[in-house]
């Protein structure tokens, strides 16, 4: 895009550190090349056969002007949610995927005795081992053969035919899984690809959700302890995109301890989703109580 920048040595930039050394240090070479003066007349050809224009010159080009910021994120402890009251929409369901442990059956038996309808929906077992638990029998439980993007619209319609209209979804992310973080990463994309139809339709009189819940620290990633995959914040990032592209639909993203149990896990999500603060995009909990990111 830019070609009256100079050829830089490997080892010149080798030694830059930050874009803004970057920045600065072309910006220089560009200032140190003198621009060749445009001949005002036409250059003979060798053998005196004719003449040739000069081939135009650039100006050079100015070192861009930045203001290049750095800003520590630090978290911000937060008090427990206010409580904001809606019905959950007749003739439709909740849909949550099952991460393999005690969360999804606590959390679709807290719902239920909510008035929700939740639907577990399994992912393939050599993608997320399920050992055996005792799921709510009034709970409605699918399984994915596969993770195509064909079979997963399938299965969605299948849901609609069977249970409703899906008004509400929650990604509970495995703590352990044979698939690798980006291929669920992307798999969770494609569910918000397919869910924002029905997600849209619901009114405000109701309330539609889209929710992830992540088990890194209850820190958000800021507790220092272990190394958390960067690919796992690819689910807040969804999240947090969501609540400013869909207006109508609560999205928020949560990193709860993974030391938490199932039924008190299970309660701060259904907390969570009664929040009427939609200025949050994502909450962490953790011993230390209810956090969220800001800046230092």
């Amino acid at each position: 895009e830019h070609p009256d920048l100079p050829e830089v040595e490997g080892e010149a930039l080798a030694e830059l550190r930050t874009l803004a050394e970057i920045v600065d240090f072309m910006g220089e070479s560009v200032t140190s090349v003198p621009s060749p003066s445009p001949s005002p007349h036409p250059s003979p050809l060798p053998g005196g056969e004719g003449t040739r224009t000069p081939a135009p010159t650039h100006p050079s080009t100015p070192a861009p002007a930045h203001n290049i910021q750095v800003k520590e994120a630090v978290l911000k402890p937060l008090p427990a949610p206010d409580f904001l009251e809606f019905e959950f929409p007749a003739g439709h369901c909740c849909l949550i995927t099952d991460d393999g442990g005690d969360t999804a059956p606590a959390l679709a038996k807290t719902l239920a005795e909510q008035g929700w309808q939740p639907v577990l929906l399994s992912f393939p077992e050599d993608v997320v081992p399920a050992p055996r638990r005792t799921l709510p029998k009034d709970v409605a439980h699918l399984g994915l053969e596969n993770m195509t993007e064909e079979h997963l619209q399938e299965k969605l319609a299948e849901i609609a035919a069977e249970h409703g209209a899906v008004s509400s979804f929650i990604h509970l992310h495995p703590q352990t899984a044979a698939q690798s973080e980006k291929s669920m990463l992307e798999y969770v994309f494609l569910m918000a690809k397919h869910l924002q139809p029905a997600l849209a339709k619901i009114n405000d009189h109701n309330q539609a959700a889209f929710m992830t819940i992540t088990r890194v620290d209850g820190k958000l990633g800021l507790g220092g302890e272990g190394v958390a995959n960067p690919e796992t914040g690819g689910l807040a990032g969804l999240a947090k995109t969501l609540r400013l592209e869909w207006d109508n639909v609560f999205c928020r993203a949560l990193d709860i301890a993974p030391d938490m149990e199932a039924e008190e896990t299970a309660a701060i999500i259904l907390a969570e989703l009664h929040d009427p603060n939609r200025l949050l995009g994502e909450v962490g909990y953790s011993v230390d109580g209810r956090c969220t990111i800001t800046q230092a």
